[in-house]
Parts: C-alpha cells; structure tokens; sequence
C-alpha cells in the first residue's frame, strides 16, 4: 500500500467507512500500517493495524493486541503527527 492511498474498513458496527494510509512499514517482522478515518469533524481518528495474509493469500488487518507493540507505534504516530 502507498501513502496517501484511500481504501474501505468496516467499523465495529460493519459499516464501511473511508480510510486514508498514513504510513506502512515492518517491525519486528511484521508489517503494519497507520490509517486515519475521517469522523465529519475537525479532527481524524487514527488508528493501526497488523496487515496479516489469509488462507486465501487476501491481506486483511489485525488489531494490536501487545502493548509494548501499541507503545511503539502509539510513538510513530506521535512522530507523523508532530512533522
């Protein structure tokens, strides 16, 4: 995925919202990315997500489960953020 690449996620609710790629890239040899969903207000949320492959070879997203992960990349975020 490239930055700035639009793309569909469903929320909680499975309503498909509009998400806009922020940033991709590796860690720990896994792949992550940070996408914005646009709420109607002022400000984006942002979120993150493991990219996994599924049996059928599809990417789909992982919620975060580890905290030391979420710390991590709660401080890239604070990094793209802040630029």
């Amino acid at each position: 995925m490239e930055e700035n690449q639009m793309f569909k996620v469903k929320d909680e609710n499975g309503m498909e919202k509009n998400a806009e790629l922020l940033s991709a890239f590796d860690m720990d040899d896994k792949n992550y990315i940070i996408y914005s969903i646009d709420n109607g207000e002022e400000m984006a949320n942002i979120y993150a997500a493991e990219l996994i492959e599924d049996e059928n070879g599809e990417t789909d997203m992982k919620e975060i489960d580890d905290a030391d992960i979420k710390n991590k990349i709660t401080d890239i975020i604070d990094g793209i953020m802040n630029k």
